[in-house]
């Protein structure tokens, strides 16, 4: 792991290599039946970074502090990249209580109320981890909840409809299958978020204009460059002043701040996923000594690069 090297980035195809920056792994799945009326209040596990739910009949409302309910219905997808507890009910005025017994492993806190006759509602569960804490630039400016629907992609639709298939079956191989599928559920919800006309800004928004997938494929490819805004301009084929523009209207932020954040992310992976010292980290991620990046590091996620090192790999489960 810890020679690794940095892959170059794919100018056609960034959305692979932003995602691939994620090291997402598939940790817990699952899938549900429940019959209304039912309440479900949960708080997530500690190792679990992200959520998704598709709904595969009936309908669930869903919702979590910071984003307005959602009721999903049969083949909608939603996806919860906020630490805040989600409640799911089978109608907004279900009330929902928190215990201390859990019914499942991706959810450490909940209670289910199942003592009604009218028609069940199932649904899929997939809890992702990341390989830092941090959700780096591509999930960062995403809302609490996201929703995709089947209607635009059969993509989305017949993965929903296969991951059900294999969840309730008992079948070898089914645990690898499950992963790989829920996989293809996240990246085909990513997607429809970037080509959505009200999608949300950041990496999926930008990926969509020709000019700045080229300059967020260069920085990908290799973060360690001393980019300014002017080489990043030649690359994008924009003038200084037009891609600093452009990137704050589609990315949220400058570029130099997207640069930092994602060598921040970058460097946050090697001192999980590797034994380097702290000056090849700094050199892997554009910084010419190990005080800069220090410096660097510790003004971003607000602890020194060691206290940083120790503290998440004490806390990570087997």
């Amino acid at each position: 792991m810890s020679k690794r090297p940095d892959r170059a980035a794919d100018p056609l195809d960034p959305l692979s290599d932003l995602i691939d920056t994620l090291r997402l792994s598939t940790e817990v799945q699952g899938a549900f039946e429940l019959t209304a009326p039912f309440a479900l209040c949960a708080r997530r596990h500690a190792d679990i970074h992200v959520l998704l739910l598709g709904v595969v009949r009936g309908s669930v409302t869903v919702s979590t502090e910071g984003a307005r309910p959602a009721t999903l219905t049969a083949g909608d997808v939603l996806l919860h990249t906020s630490s805040r507890p989600i409640e799911l009910r089978d109608s907004p005025g279900t009330r929902a209580e928190l215990t201390r017994a859990s019914k499942c492993p991706w959810l450490s806190l909940a209670t289910l109320r199942d003592d009604g006759d009218e028609a069940r509602s199932a649904f899929v569960g997939v809890g992702f981890r990341l390989a830092t804490p941090l959700k780096g630039p591509l999930l960062a400016q995403l809302p609490p909840m996201l929703v995709a629907s089947p209607a635009a992609s059969r993509t989305l639709d017949a993965a929903l409809t296969l991951f059900r298939a294999e969840a309730t079956a008992i079948r070898s191989g089914g645990r690898a299958l499950l992963r790989r599928m829920a996989e293809v559920l996240f990246i085909e919800l990513l997607r429809q978020q970037g080509e959505a006309p009200d999608g949300a800004r950041g990496d999926l928004k930008a990926l969509t204009d020709p000019a700045l997938a080229r300059a967020l494929a260069a920085i990908h490819g290799d973060p360690a460059a001393a980019w300014t805004i002017e080489s990043l301009g030649r690359v994008a084929g924009l003038s200084r002043s037009a891609l600093a523009a452009r990137f704050v209207a589609k990315v949220g932020e400058t570029p130099m701040q997207y640069l930092t954040r994602s060598r921040m992310t970058r460097a946050a992976q090697l001192l999980l996923e590797s034994e380097g010292g702290l000056n090849e980290i700094a050199a892997r991620v554009g910084y010419r000594s190990e005080a800069s990046f220090h410096h660097a590091f510790t003004r971003f996620i607000g602890e020194t690069p060691g206290a940083f090192r120790r503290k998440q790999r004490g806390t990570r489960a087997p």
